[in-house]
């Protein structure tokens, strides 16, 4: 796909082509660290740093694993699909933590809406990158997929959003 070489292309003029192929794993890597600053913020408020601390040891012990096996196969590709997965294992057990102690929380019903619109919004991007052209009409055909999948229960509040209109 051309969009890691565009993407790099606004930064870069020379060597793009071997940064284009690790970008998605990056990219993959930094949208779950970025989801799991959320759920780390949370338990820190609620003093359990012995957790987040034995997950952090836990997923350097994995980096670490992986990178050993993929790094000398894979080189830096292996590197940044050895991180997206950890980030993603250590993302799940914040999830599965925070889920656990706040199970009657209606807080989690957003959280668990906003995840799954993630993860519904991941799937159709990576089919539209993997096997999409890229052209304006898939681009419109992506955007819709995307609002499609937020009509999965609990991603947009309806009755909020009738209220809000109907009260004007």
């Amino acid at each position: 796909t051309l969009f890691p070489e565009i993407l790099l292309g606004f930064f870069y003029q020379n060597s793009i082509e071997p940064a284009a192929v690790i970008l998605p794993g990056l990219i993959i890597a930094f949208a779950f660290v970025a989801q799991s600053f959320v759920f780390s913020t949370l338990l820190t408020a609620q003093g359990q740093l012995r957790i987040l601390i034995r997950l952090a040891l836990a997923g350097t012990v994995v980096n670490i694993g992986l990178n050993t096996y993929w790094i000398p196969e894979y080189g830096g590709l292996g590197c940044a699909w050895s991180s997206a997965l950890t980030q993603g294992a250590v993302l799940i057990a914040q999830v599965a933590i925070v889920l656990r102690q706040q199970r009657h929380a209606s807080w989690w019903r957003w959280v668990r809406a906003l995840l799954t619109y993630t993860f519904l919004s991941a799937i159709i991007i990576g089919v539209w990158v993997r096997w999409g052209e890229e052209s304006t009409g898939q681009l419109l055909l992506v955007t819709a997929a995307l609002a499609f999948a937020s009509l999965t229960p609990g991603v947009v509040a309806w009755r909020q959003v009738r209220a809000t209109f109907s009260a004007s």
